[in-house]
């Protein structure tokens, strides 16, 4: 580099860094200051419209819970007919949210109660919506619980249903039927804070609370979706949510922004996912006009987009200044360039001789006597010094003995899977398994040392030493099974022929470190104990059957994991002396590792629920 460009970029660097701290500092404390305001005002929102939401409906799954214990303790009894009308009729006049509550008994017909009409009215069992999944759910212990939203075709309104079963001395009374439409948490919603719109989603399309459901719902059939409430905004919350705003990432609340509209107009979108009030999760948020935040994100943008200015101005100064500085030096170089190629008289530089810079005023006078005394003895030739390059050597990886732990996975049936099919497609599916299957190895500390076709053989306490390598290589296969099995059984239906999978373990010495040649140098593992652990897994052909996916292992694993054999079945195949087993069922794993002792090896592997 040119003396006249490094002078100017060591200054400007030198002013860059020196000026970036505290411009940082400004930018990020004035970021960090609104990202705060923001948070706390997003937040307060949504929070406001959590607690109106949770507050007109956990009341009354409370209220139905005391009633069905009234009931269960004996101190009411539906049978009395004139004394639990009377009880329910009370019941639901205190709830005021409540527009009805019925009682689906197992004998008999069905009774409700109406805020409407004030009276107890006996129904044909049929009446009741839901009836035969609401008693069936009840039975298998599924209870209290709300129903996802649905249209009402009396009150032709989004209406909540919440069930409370009720049950005497351990058997199943009846089950009481809570109604309430959407406009008891509507009203208190929509009238919390002027400029927004707020909105309450069943899952990510279907809209139960919106300024404009009303007017959606004029044909009473069904609930609107998010483009059927003439809201644009809300039409395209989720045509590309991956845009924040600027938000702290510890917010309570999520975010993102939209363009809306053929006049691109800016929307963010702020909402929160509850649970607990049916089958879906609720979307609970609002959103607004993005110039509602556009102060304070302007005046970040504006302190950073100022900054930048600043620092640009900064190098564009240092810059002049370092060519001022660097044409004096660039003089003394040409100088030294004449006294090279020995034009003596060209050496001197009287502007330089006459510079208010002392040193550059010296080097000057310096060259000027130099070239003076070269000019005497210029009949001497100076000698030309040589210098040698040294070459530094490369480090190799020493192979050493390492315990580790082997897992081999296979797909069995892929010959016939992939056989008339296109190598497009079979890449495909293989990388859609790997890249599952990848995340989870690395995730528990493995290294997929190599794949082999349509498998793979990872390591577990190599080339990083792992003292757990067995625990962690199992959870990795456990971890495997319950990801992938849902997967592979979507592809079987899919696609019969789709592959199903062998995973076999084993634990051992191997010889790990660099093989191969000079120039082409490769970290693996080799030994007995990998080709132990690809038998585990080629043993498992015979007694996989129709499942799915299958994990074997050997004997050697197993004691390092302290696995109890009655959660393993023994197979034929013993390679080398070495017994290996299969793994039982999901349900018979996770109660083998449930009653094993908590100092045991194995509890480092999971809890018995995750292993299960």
């Amino acid at each position: 580099m040119r003396l006249q460009s490094l002078l100017p970029l060591g200054l400007g660097l030198a002013l860059f860094f020196a000026l970036l701290p505290v411009m940082a500092a400004g930018y990020f404390g004035a970021r960090d200051n609104t990202t705060r305001l923001l948070k706390a005002s997003t937040d307060a929102v949504v929070d406001g419209l959590e607690d109106q939401l949770r507050a007109n409906l956990d009341p009354v799954a409370t209220q139905m819970a005391i009633v069905a214990r009234f009931i269960g303790a004996g101190r009411i009894d539906p049978a009395d007919r004139d004394s639990f009308r009377r009880f329910m009729i009370g019941v639901v006049t205190g709830q005021p949210n409540v527009i009805g509550i019925g009682f689906l008994e197992a004998d008999g017909p069905f009774r409700r109660w109406s805020r409407d009409q004030g009276d107890e009215i006996i129904e044909p069992r049929s009446n009741a919506r839901f009836a035969d999944e609401i008693w069936t759910s009840a039975l298998i212990g599924e209870g209290p619980v709300w129903n996802r939203p649905f249209v009402s075709p009396i009150a032709r309104a989004p209406v909540l249903l919440h069930r409370q079963p009720v049950f005497r001395e351990g058997r199943l009374l009846g089950v009481f039927m809570t109604v309430l439409t959407s406009e008891a948490i509507s009203d208190v919603v929509l009238n919390m804070n002027p400029g927004i719109t707020p909105f309450v989603l069943v899952g990510r399309n279907t809209v139960i609370v919106h300024p404009n459901l009303r007017e959606a719902m004029s044909d009473g059939k069904e609930l609107p979706g998010l483009a059927a409430v003439n809201d644009p905004a809300l039409a395209v919350m989720w045509a590309d949510p991956r845009r924040p705003v600027l938000q702290d990432r510890n917010a309570r609340s999520s975010t993102h922004w939209s363009w809306v509209g053929p006049g691109y107009t800016a929307h963010e979108y702020h909402y929160r996912e509850i649970s607990g009030y049916g089958p879906y999760p609720w979307i609970v948020g609002y959103h607004q006009n993005t110039l509602a935040t556009f102060r304070e994100r302007w005046v970040v943008q504006a302190l950073f987009y100022g900054s930048g200015l600043v620092l640009f101005v900064v190098m564009l100064m240092a810059r002049l200044m370092g060519r001022m500085a660097a044409r004096p030096a660039e003089d003394i170089a040409g100088a030294a360039r004449e006294l090279e190629r020995l034009d003596f008289d060209k050496v001197r530089r009287p502007a330089l001789e006459a510079s208010p810079v002392a040193e550059i005023r010296d080097t000057a006078h310096a060259l000027g006597r130099a070239a003076l005394a070269l000019k005497r003895f210029q009949s001497y030739v100076p000698r030309v010094l040589i210098q040698q390059l040294v070459v530094l050597g490369q480090d190799r990886g020493m192979a050493v003995d390492r315990d580790v732990t082997i897992l081999f996975l296979d797909l069995a049936g892929y010959t016939a899977y992939a056989n008339g099919r296109s190598a497009e497609d079979v890449s495909r599916y293989l990388n859609g398994i790997f890249a599952i299957v990848g995340p989870v190895i690395e995730a528990s500390g493995g290294t997929i040392d190599k794949y082999t076709g349509d498998g793979l053989l990872a390591v577990w306490g190599a080339p990083t030493p792992d003292a757990d390598h067995a625990a962690h290589a199992w959870q990795a296969a456990l971890d495997i099974r319950s990801i992938m099995l849902p997967h592979l059984r979507r592809m079987l239906r899919e696609d019969p022929r789709s592959c199903r999978m062998r995973i076999g373990v084993h634990s051992g010495s191997v010889l790990a470190g660099d093989l191969g040649f000079e120039g082409r140098m490769d970290y693996t593992v080799v030994g007995r104990t990998v080709n132990l652990a690809q038998r585990t897994q080629v043993a498992l052909k015979s007694v996989m059957g129709s499942a799915e996916l299958v994990i074997g292992l050997s004997e050697s694993t197993r004691l390092l994991l302290d696995l109890p054999l009655s959660s393993l079945t023994e197979l034929v195949d013993k390679p080398g002396g070495e017994t290996l087993y299969k793994l039982e069922s999901a349900n018979d794993t996770g109660r083998a590792a449930a009653e094993q002792d908590s100092t045991s090896p194995s509890r480092a592997i999971s809890d018995p629920a995750r292993a299960s």
